[in-house]
């Protein structure tokens, strides 16, 4: 080849050999895409629980009940020696306002109560005082409430109500281990048209019986409104 074909050959081999070795530019990676990528990496926050879907008269019932719905009530315990102790009144937000009296004759623990916080308060000359102990017949309540099973598919339902009865359901405690240890019976009773569950009927392996009335579901009710103490505000660690 000729010196005069060499030169003319040579700015186009440079150029192939410029392209061939420059590759693909770099992006210079700027502050908002550095933080796009931690973000991208970080990991992603769970997305809060959602509650069970509710399709039946009973399951709308008893989430109603037991989510802040409001409604009256009476309970009615007959304990093992045949005393019977009755509450009667309201509950609002899982914070109840009642009555307490026992029969054949008055008890101590007779007089108006509130149940807030899972706290027991007893009414007093000066306003309502913590009470060392329960009231039974609305602690039952409240058990045999929260005990219910949400999903109506483990119940056994009465097939056949009396006309203008509620529908009765039961609990298959043989199928519940860790409620039998407690109860022998637990059965529900719902008005279906309305979604309202009216009474509740238990039994406990003890002995006491609890039979509880419903009403006034979603009714305003007046809850009296206490303090609860800050122990740790009274007796302040040294």
């Amino acid at each position: 080849m000729s010196r005069s074909a060499i030169r003319l050959l040579l700015p186009f081999a440079l150029s192939v050999l410029l392209v061939a070795c420059g590759g693909e530019e770099e992006v210079a990676e700027t502050p908002e895409s550095s933080a796009n990528t931690v973000a991208d990496s970080a990991p992603k926050a769970p997305p809060p629980p959602q509650l069970a879907a509710v399709k039946t008269p009973y399951e709308r019932a008893l989430r109603a009940l037991t989510s802040g719905g409001s409604v009256r009530f009476e309970a009615e315990i007959t304990l093992p020696d045949g005393s019977q102790q009755f509450a009667t009144g309201a509950s609002e937000s899982q914070d109840y306002a009642f009555g307490l009296r026992t029969l054949p004759k008055p008890g101590e623990a007779d007089g108006n109560w509130l149940l807030h916080g899972g706290r027991y308060f007893r009414e007093s000359p000066s306003g309502y005082d913590v009470a060392g102990q329960a009231a039974t017949a609305v602690a039952l309540l409240v058990e045999a409430l929260t005990a219910l099973p949400q999903d109506e598919a483990t119940l056994v339902v009465d097939a056949s109500p009396a006309a203008g009865e509620c529908r009765t359901r039961s609990v298959d405690l043989a199928q519940r281990p860790h409620l039998l240890t407690r109860f022998r019976k637990l059965d529900a009773c719902v008005d279906e048209a309305n979604a309202h569950l009216l009474r509740i009927d238990a039994e406990l392996q003890t002995g006491e019986k609890l039979l509880a009335r419903l009403s006034a579901h979603g009714q305003p009710v007046q809850i009296p409104k206490v303090s609860v103490p800050d122990w740790s505000q009274e007796f302040p660690r040294r």
